[in-house]
């Protein structure tokens, strides 16, 4: 008995806020009408600006992206050995190295110890001008 009596009054509640739930999910006029001036306002031609600028510059970017066939592999080991900030190899380096060997067989040795009295001496007056 006391299931039935929970049974009614659950549906009598229910059934009583059915209608005022249901108002608040129908539109009004002015909801309505609300709801047309943004959908005009978002469909319109008039310059974008903020995301939708962004959105549409995205969606053409990748328009004129997909044009573009995409780099072969040899195209791409180029494009990386070009942008490197510092070579480490290459004919570059190979002319740079072949330089500095030459320069370094003109220097004459260094016979001196260095952190001696003399060789401190030697530095001082190779020092000034």
């Amino acid at each position: 008995m006391r299931k039935l009596t929970a049974l009614c009054i659950a549906g009598l509640f229910g059934v009583a806020t059915l209608p005022a739930s249901a108002a608040l999910f129908t539109p009004t006029a002015d909801m309505k009408a609300r709801q047309e001036m943004v959908r005009t306002a978002t469909e319109s031609d008039a310059a974008p600006s903020g995301s939708r600028a962004t959105a549409s510059q995205e969606a053409e970017n990748v328009a004129l992206s997909r044009q573009i066939a995409p780099p072969t592999l040899a195209e791409h080991i180029a494009e990386v050995k070009a942008s490197a900030v510092y070579g480490q190899s290459g004919p570059d380096m190979a002319t740079l190295e072949k330089k500095n060997l030459a320069i370094s067989k003109e220097l004459p040795k260094q016979t001196m110890k260095l952190g001696t009295p003399e060789a401190e001496h030697q530095l001082a007056l190779a020092a000034t001008p």
